[in-house]
């Protein structure tokens, strides 16, 4: 069984495919697919192949608590566009897989506006072949609104990645956490510019970023440029990068537990990988992104 027919196999399961939106226990409107309080279920959102031109629009009604899963599978060509509205109370949990590829770069925007004491989490496995942009868009509108976005990706070979990250504090006691766990071997770039703001008058918010990277090989790249943009005295702001070659000190720890080479570097990947998979939720999905994940890691040959 593929990660597709896993995650389409939920009887509430909204599958893109060109043309072609099969979805159940889920409607349309003209607001787009819209969630009430009592729409608890998780949801499995699966894009074979990204060709309409319009968004997909989520607007979460008041309260409501959902579980998302967004897997993006195949080659899909066209741009992709999220868009995500979070009303009073809402609370949304979205799992990201980026199990894609693609001869031409492949497009993915996400836009979340969030109102008073919304909270969206987002945490993101991508392991996409090919070039790949992103660009990522929050905005807590809403009194005690809150963030948190994690993301590991594992780029190698030809692999290259381009992604803009921002969060807009426009309320009082607003927080956002960004944190990117990136591995890079071989050849492939990854890029992340990530951009937080609180403007004057929103005190009491917290805005904090976190990039950690490990390069093998002499040609992988991890670019990380985090920007803070604060126009307020009574915040928290920090951020925060460590992008470098796996520690030499650390192996050598490691290897005089008696682990090899091999295991301990698989050790130091598996503190990458493991709270991602902690965060899907489904034990047999999670399994299956596992097994990507293996293989992508032995196909490069970092363990």
């Amino acid at each position: 069984m593929t990660l597709a027919d896993l995650a389409s196999r939920s009887d509430n399961a909204l599958i893109l495919d060109h043309d072609n939106v099969a979805y159940s226990r889920l409607e349309e409107t003209a607001d787009g697919y819209v969630f009430s309080a009592g729409a608890d279920h998780p949801l499995n959102i699966i894009v074979v192949a990204a060709d309409r031109l319009e968004p997909l629009v989520f607007r979460f009604r008041n309260k409501t608590l959902t579980t998302l899963r967004l897997i993006i599978l195949e080659e899909a060509i066209q741009p992709l566009r999220l868009a995500f509205e979070l009303e009073e109370d809402a609370s949304v949990k979205m799992t990201q897989a980026f199990l894609s590829h693609a001869k031409t770069p492949l497009k993915v925007t996400l836009t979340a506006n969030l109102q008073d004491r919304a909270k969206l989490r987002i945490d993101d496995c991508i392991l996409h072949e090919g070039r790949l942009e992103l660009t990522d868009i929050y905005q807590l509108q809403g009194e005690g609104a809150n963030i948190y976005h994690r993301t590991l990706q594992i780029g190698a070979g030809l692999d290259s990645t381009s992604r803009h990250q921002a969060v807009r504090h426009l309320a009082k006691s607003t927080v956002s956490e960004l944190e990117n766990y990136l591995i890079a071997v071989d050849g492939a770039k990854l890029k992340y510019d990530v951009e937080g703001a609180i403007a004057k008058g929103h005190s009491a918010s917290a805005c904090t970023q976190f990039n950690r990277g490990l390069i093998f090989g002499e040609h992988a790249e991890i670019e990380a440029d985090p920007k803070l943009l604060i126009d307020e005295y009574d915040v928290i702001a920090a951020h925060g990068a460590a992008i470098g070659q796996v520690n030499e000190d650390e192996l050598f720890y490691l290897q005089s537990r008696g682990l090899s080479e091999s295991e301990a570097k698989r050790l130091i990947v598996s503190g990458y990988v493991g709270p991602l998979l902690d965060a899907v939720g489904d034990p047999d999905i999670a399994a299956g992104i596992a097994t990507l994940i293996e293989a992508k890691i032995k196909g490069a040959g970092i363990v």
